[in-house]
């Protein structure tokens, strides 16, 4: 089984390109600045077809520069970039750079589906195709070759490898086809289960997070493509059917947690590149929780779900 991993795009570089207010703001005097909401209210930053992450700054009398970024929907970054001007301008700070949110899905409403429908994302290389059934942006013949295809990576032969890449073309545009239509999707990460809470009567995993840029990747293949994971994290949080069925599975918890496998079920909203990543976004409608080998297949037993 190949090997997984989740981030939080919050958490590196990517930050400040999909989230406002990432970055470093420090007390200012009343002087340099002036941030109460009256002060800003006339700029409308809520109303357009696009999402634009939008950033401004300014040097304080002391200390190192400070910078925010802010969310601005527009009809088009000539607007975006208008709307911040203002925006900034009103704080007394410089306006920056705009660039457009390729993720936003705002305007999208995730569906769900009968359980059966749901296809795994089995790999690395499943991912790429997925990606590029739902994307409008040109195959990268060569660029997937690349990665996908081990004899082709190491030719040198200039003219074989040309010859060869018109051959896996076909192969690629099968493979992609494959995919198209796959709109409902499940896949799986190892995570940890806590202790019963005697308030909520929930159950909850723990070290997986949804929203706020937090994405699924694999350790093998091209890791430059991603699940972009939106939804609530209350999908997180379990309840039993019986108080009795919380009694068994808090008797198998040693510790505090206990090792499982958790399953992600969702929709594809889009697939979109921001930061020279390839994003397959999804929204994220359900969960289940497995114990037993950890690889949700087989035999492995389900213990919490939310998908019933």
């Amino acid at each position: 089984m190949f090997k997984k991993n989740i981030y939080t795009l919050q958490a590196i570089a990517l930050c400040a390109a999909l989230a406002a207010g990432c970055g470093k703001k420090e007390a200012a005097s009343s002087n340099e600045t002036d941030e109460s909401p009256a002060a800003l209210s006339s700029v409308d930053l809520n109303s357009g077809s696009k999402m634009f992450n939008c950033r401004g700054f300014f040097y304080p009398m002391s200390g190192p520069m400070v910078d925010e970024t802010v969310k601005v929907r527009a009809d088009s970054i000539d607007k975006a970039k208008e709307k911040s001007e203002s925006y900034f301008a009103q704080k007394k700070w410089r306006s920056s750079d705009c660039v457009e949110n390729t993720l936003d899905t705002a305007s999208a409403k995730a569906q769900t589906a009968p359980k059966d429908q749901y296809k795994e994302i089995e790999s690395s290389s499943g991912l790429l195709y997925l990606y590029h059934a739902n994307s409008d942006a040109p195959v990268p013949y060569e660029e997937i070759a690349k990665t996908q295809f081990s004899d082709f990576a190491n030719e040198s032969d200039v003219f074989k490898r040309q010859e060869a890449l018109e051959r896996l073309k076909g192969t690629i545009d099968k493979n992609i086809a494959e995919k198209k239509g796959q709109k409902f999707v499940w896949f799986g990460m190892d995570s940890s289960l806590g202790h019963f809470d005697m308030e909520s009567k929930t159950f909850s995993v723990k070290n997986v997070q949804l929203g706020n840029g937090a994405y699924y990747q694999f350790y093998s293949g091209d890791s430059s493509y991603k699940v972009l994971m939106n939804g609530d994290t209350s999908l997180l949080t379990f309840k039993t059917k019986s108080i009795d069925d919380a009694k068994v599975i808090e008797s198998t918890i040693k510790g505090d947690s206990k090792p499982v496998y958790l399953r992600l079920y969702g929709q594809i909203l889009k697939a979109a590149e921001m930061d020279r990543s390839k994003y397959v976004v999804v929204e994220v409608t359900g969960a289940e929780v497995y114990e037993s080998d950890r690889s949700g297949r087989g035999a492995s037993k389900i213990i919490l779900t939310t998908m019933e």
